[in-house]
């Protein structure tokens, strides 16, 4: 049973997780499955192409559990190592299963968006957290990157 699949029995954590009712769910899954079939076509028939259609690396979610990740990510915002761990994927898995659905998911649903727009009076501090990374050591002359400390070129 998928994550979808068991996650669909309980519509009132369905509706919290995602934002969405299991019935739009299931024509949003509809309509994405069209978009991803027409964007395989796409792909397979793209001149210049060196693999068959058919190669590559294969998704490691169903379609409806990747919808579902994205629509968790989109509405929690939680790191990609706790989707990981709720979908028994790897981070990197979770971001690649991101970047394919969510191309699909914004021809067909209003993607929401996470702007905060302050005004200069309403910022009372910033904090930036920055380390000087090295860098390899200039051929000719000193550059203005050099911070002189233990004689390291950093950026």
């Amino acid at each position: 049973m998928s994550h979808s699949e068991r996650l669909l029995k309980t519509p009132q954590t369905f509706r919290r997780l995602t934002g969405l009712t299991p019935a739009a769910f299931r024509r949003l899954l509809g309509e994405v499955a069209v978009a991803e079939a027409q964007a395989l076509a796409r792909r397979a028939a793209r001149p210049g192409r060196r693999r068959r259609a058919g190669a590559g690396r294969k998704p490691a979610l169903p379609p409806d559990d990747r919808l579902l990740l994205l629509l968790i990510y989109y509405r929690t915002y939680v790191p990609h190592a706790f989707l990981g761990f709720l979908f028994a994927l790897d981070d990197s898995n979770v971001s690649r299963c991101n970047r394919r659905t969510e191309p699909l998911l914004a021809g067909v649903f209003r993607i929401p968006e996470r702007k905060v727009a302050l005004a200069p009076d309403e910022v009372r501090e910033l904090f930036f957290d920055t380390t000087e990374r090295p860098t390899n050591r200039p051929a000719r002359g000193q550059k203005r990157f050099y911070s002189g400390k233990k004689r390291r070129h950093t950026l």
